[in-house]
């Protein structure tokens, strides 16, 4: 949309006091006009629905916007082009496309939440038969047996269990999808997330300080909760498992209305699949706190299958840094405190991970039938910059 459209629209709306969001705005017109070739003035009858059914869950982002607040911002849109004569003659009326809208609203996040679960799933099973084809596999029994001792799946499932225990085998959230910071304080003390988070934070030491880490790995405390915490994401520990819970599939988030919808495999492969998938959704939420590259050396280099063994934090950090080392040269740049970067971030990737059950921690780090499962996974999902190239 044109900028001196955007400034007019916000002069109209200023002046009788209606609020918009103009980024989430541009967000639906730039996904209607790439997509379905609809302009920004033109809005007939069915592109609503088409818009938040179908376009939003196919191509939008991988956290859609909340029907209400994409509708509220469209409905100001509308009625500034019908009032400004800029509509186009053949559009619904605002009244009309609002009840349209009203109508599609309820459908929207499951919609998205369908569609991003089916598709991660079929990439996933697609990597999956690839990989048995040139890959040696794990012991499908015993990758199984890891995950389901592992500490993420078990706060997973009393995460789930916490959800079912609410009237009729529901949580009222926030219209957003996230817990309310009553319900985030509840979760951190039933699942006694104190730990996870004293281990999160004992490796988020300054880069300069990797060497002194690697000599002498902090001792993990116990954190106490935060009175500064104000939503859900300033609490990693809650916020981490609610949202893979979410995205992968185990609970479902309708208009403030949670529920589980997972039914628990009956044999071992089932239980890798559904391992697979909810630490494919992890690494999506750690993709904003560290390297995924980092992390797939971590489980290569400790995996028998892939020719690895049993290696120490050091040899770990050693081995990344060279590797960085060597991107660095191939670009022509000299050695840098990126290096320093590197140490950290792979110490602090696998923090994000320790409760996964990848490997096994002592003075020497192994590789698990689950690590070397989920290296095969991510590996073939990261792209050339070592970014997951199967969010949407």
């Amino acid at each position: 949309m044109l900028q001196p459209v955007i400034d007019d629209l916000l002069v109209w709306a200023g002046r009788r006091g209606h609020q918009l969001d103009v980024d989430l705005l541009v967000q639906a017109l730039d996904l209607r006009l790439l997509h379905d070739d609809l302009g920004d003035n033109h809005w007939p009858a069915g592109s609503v629905r088409q818009l938040m059914v179908e376009r939003y869950p196919a191509s939008g982002p991988v956290e859609p916007p909340a029907a209400e607040e994409l509708l509220a911002t469209l409905e100001v849109f509308w009625r500034f082009l019908r009032s400004d004569g800029r509509m186009n003659a053949r559009s619904a009326s605002p009244a009309e496309l609002v009840a349209e809208g009203r109508k599609a609203r309820g459908r929207m996040a499951k919609a998205c939440q369908e569609a991003a679960m089916v598709t991660a799933r079929r990439a996933l099973a697609e990597q999956e038969q690839a990989r048995d084809r040139l890959i040696p596999a794990s012991d499908v029994h015993a990758s199984a047996a890891d995950f389901r001792a592992s500490g993420l799946w078990r706060q997973l499932r009393a995460l789930m269990d916490w959800v079912a225990a609410g009237p009729e085998g529901t949580r009222q959230v926030l219209p957003v999808g996230d817990l309310e910071m009553g319900q985030v304080r509840e979760l951190w003390e039933l699942l006694d997330l104190g730990v996870w988070t004293g281990r999160f934070r004992a490796a988020d030491f300054d880069a300069a300080e990797v060497p002194a880490a690697l000599a002498s790995v902090p001792v993990v405390s116990r954190v106490a909760w935060d009175e500064g915490w104000a939503v859900q994401a300033d609490c990693p520990a809650v916020d981490r498992l609610w949202w893979v819970a979410v995205r992968a599939g185990l609970l479902t988030v309708v208009e403030g209305t949670a529920r589980v919808v997972l039914d628990e495999p009956s044999d071992a492969q089932g239980w890798v699949e559904l391992a697979m998938a909810v630490l494919y959704c992890t690494a999506e939420w750690c993709a904003y706190e560290t390297s995924l590259e980092a992390l797939c050396l971590v489980l290569m280099m400790t995996s028998e299958p892939a020719g690895g063994g049993p290696a120490t934090l050091r040899e770990l950090v050693q081995a990344w840094v060279d590797s960085v080392r060597a991107d660095l040269l191939d670009l022509g740049i000299a050695e840098t405190s990126a290096l320093d970067e590197a140490g950290w971030d792979l110490v602090h990737g696998m923090a994000l991970f320790d409760d996964a059950n990848l490997w096994r921690r002592g003075h020497r780090i192994e590789g698990t039938a689950l690590g070397w499962d989920f290296c095969t996974v991510l590996s073939g999902a990261l792209d050339d910059n070592g970014v997951l190239g199967l969010q949407e």
